[in-house]
């Protein structure tokens, strides 16, 4: 995927890392702006099973992608997720959590949020030591979050706030 040499490494140039961040941080905000309408119209699992699929297609198609284009559209499905993630998992916890703890559990998911975005560049950053052409390896986990997000996605009960299509009128 390298497009550039420096002193003979192959080296991804500066434009495509700027798209590649433009592209995941305008997606974030955008999906963030729409999703929750979506939320109110549609409910929360919905949110929560797009999350599966959108990390899903981020790894694998920041596993197969062979140019910088491609693995642009592993970025916007990463900010999608991140956008899901930040309105799906915050508001699910609060409606669901009971009072007595539901503060403690939007302080837990924002302590995880952070532990695992520290996690993530630690690993990112030891496999660009270790082995650089291995970076795939970071797709492979997500893979494996999602596999162990998903049974909570299909049998976490609905957020009692009702979707508005189903509000009697």
């Amino acid at each position: 995927m390298a497009s550039v040499e420096v002193a003979g490494v192959p080296t991804i140039d500066a434009f495509s890392i700027s798209i590649w961040s433009v592209v995941q941080q305008a997606t974030q905000i955008g999906s963030m702006l729409i999703l929750p309408w979506f939320a109110d119209k549609f409910g929360r699992k919905p949110i929560l099973w797009a999350l599966c699929f959108a990390i899903t297609a981020d790894g694998l198609i920041g596993i197969f992608a062979s140019n910088w284009r491609v693995f642009c559209a592993a970025r916007f499905f990463a900010g999608l997720a991140a956008g899901l993630t930040q309105v799906g998992i915050n508001t699910y916890a609060s409606e669901v959590s009971p009072t007595n703890v539901r503060g403690a559990m939007i302080t837990l998911y924002a302590i995880s949020f952070a532990f695992g975005s520290f996690l993530a560049n630690f690993v990112t950053y030891a496999i660009s030591v270790s082995s650089p052409s291995s970076y795939r390896i970071a797709f492979y986990c997500e893979i494996g979050m999602v596999i162990t997000f998903l049974p909570g996605a299909l049998f976490a009960p609905e957020s009692p706030c009702k979707p508005v299509s189903s509000v009697s009128k």
